[in-house]
């Protein structure tokens, strides 16, 4: 390998070593469901696209495999935060496509603007609960990597979510456009 860094041989290294068994892991958290094998495709390559990214840090990390482990366990989540999310959206629509438009503008009587609305609900949200909503729904940053960011526990990180979600709902509520 002439001309090839040391770093550039170590992740061929740690490709070779931990590839099978990171896309294994991956397979087991999705449960070995067949229609989401995707997502443990994507997030194997997701894994080490994110070591080639952090090789530096890597070069120094004193558990690769753990931190591949983790790394995979993180990219899972957020694949399946964004698949249930889109699934959810997908029969919400569905839902209201069985319906014609103009009846369920009947039946409520409004016309709501969306992007007004989100608008509206995130300038009357303080400082703090602007940063997690951009760093969990924006970012799509996972439980773990917020509890880090904020030096708090997992437990803490969901209630702080849970609050921020229903603080939005009840802005939501009382803003009318």
């Amino acid at each position: 390998m002439k001309g090839t860094s040391p770093n550039e041989v170590l992740l061929n290294k740690v490709c070779e070593e931990h590839l099978e068994s990171v896309y294994n892991f991956c397979i087991y958290l999705i449960h070995n469901s067949r229609g989401l094998q995707d997502i443990a495709e994507e997030s194997t390559q997701e894994t080490f696209l994110e070591a080639k990214q952090q090789i530096e840090k890597l070069v120094q990390h004193p558990n690769i495999k753990g931190w591949l482990f983790q790394t995979a366990k993180n990219k899972v989540n957020r694949s399946f935060r964004y698949y249930y999310s889109k699934k959810k959206h997908e029969l919400l629509t569905n839902e209201v496509i069985q319906y014609p438009i103009s009846s369920i503008e009947n039946e409520l009587e409004i016309n709501i603007d969306f992007d007004q609305l989100k608008v509206e609900v995130l300038k009357q949200l303080n400082a703090q609960e602007y940063e997690l909503y951009c760093n969990y729904y924006l970012h799509k940053k996972s439980i773990d990597e917020l509890s880090t960011i904020y030096d708090i526990s997992r437990t803490a990180v969901t209630t702080r979510i849970y609050r921020l979600k229903k603080h939005i709902k009840e802005i939501a509520n009382r803003v009318t456009i």
